[in-house]
């Protein structure tokens, strides 16, 4: 598998929202270079937020293991809400977000998706 030509690029999607959530939860992630130095991958200017209101950057780790693919990263906001997406069979990014502090007391992790657009 190219790692680099199935991450990189634009990813749009959101998180599952219960109906009392009053965030947005359209996200999106832009990975811009995934390459592998010292047997480590790495991935470079990854920006992440909601769609449509702005994106900030963001340290992503990446775990690659054959064919199973793995990113990890904390969202900008003020309670750096954990992040972790797997890479589908079908081309997706899939996983969770971990909601902090916002009202999630009984269901902080939420299921997460995203598709790639570009």
């Amino acid at each position: 598998m190219d790692v680099a030509k199935a991450l990189e690029g634009k990813w749009e999607g959101e998180f599952v929202k219960e109906p009392r959530d009053k965030f947005e939860n359209a996200q999106t992630l832009i990975i811009g270079k995934v390459r592998q130095e010292g047997g480590k991958w790495i991935i470079e200017r990854a920006r992440y937020g909601i769609t449509g209101k702005g994106l900030g950057p963001i340290d992503v780790q990446l775990n690659v293991e054959g064919d199973k693919v793995a990113l990890e990263f904390e969202t900008q906001s003020q309670t750096k809400n954990p992040v972790k997406l797997s890479l589908a069979p079908d081309g997706t990014l899939g996983g969770s977000i971990y909601l902090a502090g916002v009202g999630t007391k009984n269901n902080p992790h939420r299921p997460f998706k995203l598709r790639k657009v570009e």
